[in-house]
């Protein structure tokens, strides 16, 4: 069963990545493994960062995450827009 997971970064990564990371995957892994192919590509995956699972989109910043987020019921990155390989507007 797929689960929402929110990552955060250090703050040298927070330039790039600065409200964190919304991926929906199998587990942990899954989601490290998904950040690190679709965000970082040839650049080194931190070392540095945290993970948890997000029970709902309620428990999401409601601000600017919220209303920007992809497709978040597949497998792939829902936050930022854009990195997920089957996203479209």
């Amino acid at each position: 069963m797929l689960k929402l997971f929110w990552l955060d970064f250090d703050e040298q990564h927070r330039r790039n990545l600065p409200m964190g990371v919304g991926i929906t995957a199998q587990d942990e892994k899954d989601a490290v493994d998904l950040a690190r192919t679709r965000l970082f590509d040839a650049q080194e995956f931190p070392t540095s960062f945290r993970i948890k699972i997000i029970p709902d989109l309620d428990a999401l910043e409601q601000n600017h995450v919220r209303p920007n987020i992809g497709h978040y019921l597949r497998r792939g990155i829902w936050f930022p827009i854009g990195y997920d390989s089957s996203w479209s507007p």
